[in-house]
């Protein structure tokens, strides 16, 4: 069985340059291109991977939230997809450089699991994905 992966990313050509990279690797994938619609996938589908670019409008679900003008909206993200897939494999790869956004978001997750969208193409996550998987299969943190 292949890994189902989600790419939440409210960008639709970068979402589809990246579901063309898993594709080709053989992951089943799902795209959400807002907040409402992700977390609704995620909790129905499971999805062993989950690709978040933090930078997206709130949707209702975080409108409440300081979330600055959607630069922080994947910081809320991340926990509640942790909670509701526990072992979910989460990699944001986003254009965010502000340095406050990115330590709130590496402290939710390990080093490798945060990217910058100008270091890594389509493929080169896709392989970074891969390795994550194999690292997880092989009973050792991603």
């Amino acid at each position: 069985m292949s890994a189902k992966i989600l790419i939440i990313d409210d960008e639709k050509i970068q979402a589809s340059f990246y579901e063309l990279a898993f594709k080709r690797k053989g992951y089943e994938v799902q795209q959400a291109l807002d907040v409402d619609t992700a977390l609704l996938i995620v909790s129905e589908w499971k999805p062993d991977v989950v690709i978040l670019d933090i930078m997206m409008p709130p949707g209702s679900t975080y409108a409440q939230t300081d979330h600055f003008s959607g630069l922080r909206t994947g910081t809320f993200l991340i926990p509640d997809i942790l909670q509701m897939v526990p072992g979910v494999i989460v990699v944001v790869s986003t254009v965010v450089k502000n340095p406050e956004t990115l330590d709130i978001v590496r402290r939710l997750l390990p080093p490798r699991q945060v990217t910058l969208k100008s270091s890594y193409d389509p493929q080169q996550l896709a392989e970074l994905v891969q390795s994550l998987l194999e690292a997880q299969r092989e009973g050792g943190r991603p």
